[in-house]
């Protein structure tokens, strides 16, 4: 099966190396109006390594002016190891 998305100028698709293919992403940015965006609950997985990516997570956060009121949990869905 193969998907097929539009590409705008706005929001180029870009491409990070994974373990077996290409990766696609888009950028976009956290802020509204210059504001950090209100997240009240982030949920964070699945991942293979919860704690560094929930450090990861936290460092972003803050590095971005985002404070959840109600924090940040694991979404409790079992990582699935290829």
């Amino acid at each position: 099966m193969m998907s097929v998305t539009a590409k705008s100028a706005d929001s180029p698709i870009l491409f990070l190396e994974g373990h077996a293919m290409l990766v696609p992403y888009i950028e976009f940015d956290l802020s509204l109006d210059g504001r950090p965006l209100a997240m009240d609950h982030l949920y964070l997985g699945p991942t293979a390594n919860i704690n560094i990516s929930m450090h990861s997570l936290g460092m972003f956060l803050e590095q971005n002016g985002i404070v959840p009121p109600r924090g940040i949990e694991y979404c409790q869905i079992p990582f699935r190891q290829r």
